[in-house]
């Protein structure tokens, strides 16, 4: 079994640079295209179940491949991005000076520093990683539509490296990574998928 893990399409805060976690902004009209553009390059790939964050940008995403794929959806709370605490729906350029150097520190992926009321990036990985072990789809390979922190972060534990190094795992939206079950456990297969967001699919 494979699974192929989503980032939702493209949001009005994600222009604006705002950080989102818990809280949600309107997917935009490039959003709807990413995934458009991502739904027909999972048309091939053998999969029968859709699993997906409760979130709105996500529930959007999730929708349109559901539609697209013809497959069951359901929802996992365990998929949700990390929690940012006092900065949701802030960007940095709002920021007081040392809430600026905070929120460097927590963006920047220092697994153990999590925002106050917030989450800390070692929790939220733990937190999908679990999920993700425990999917199951008896045949077929599942997509699972996420948000792109903790994707980022996930493929970098897997590939061996330490949360914090997740940046070099650039995941945009509308792109994937594959995943393989094993009996050994999660791998990566590939990650950060995009091609399909830059070429023009002919009818």
């Amino acid at each position: 079994m494979k699974i192929y893990l989503v980032r939702h399409g493209e949001t009005v805060w994600n222009v604006e640079n705002r950080i989102q976690g818990h809280l949600d902004s309107p997917v935009t009209e490039a959003g709807i295209r990413q995934i458009s553009a991502l739904c027909r390059d999972l048309a091939d790939k053998s999969i029968t179940l859709i699993v997906a964050s409760p979130l709105g940008r996500s529930v959007t995403a999730a929708g349109q491949i559901t539609s697209w794929l013809d497959c069951p959806l359901q929802f996992e709370p365990a998929f949700v991005e990390r929690h940012f605490g006092e900065f949701e729906g802030k960007r940095l350029a709002e920021l007081t000076e040392k809430e600026r150097v905070q929120a460097v520190a927590m963006l920047s992926g220092s697994s153990d520093i999590g925002p106050q009321n917030g989450e800390a990036l070692q929790d939220a990985t733990r937190r999908v990683l679990s999920a993700l072990s425990g999917l199951s789809s008896g045949q077929g390979n599942i997509c699972v539509v996420s948000h792109g922190h903790v994707i980022q972060s996930v493929i970098s534990t897997l590939s061996g490296n330490n949360a914090e190094h997740f940046e070099r795992y650039a995941h945009i939206n509308g792109a994937y990574s594959v995943l393989a079950c094993t009996e050994k456990g999660l791998t990566v297969e590939k990650w950060g998928v995009a091609t399909h967001l830059f070429f023009r699919h002919t009818q």
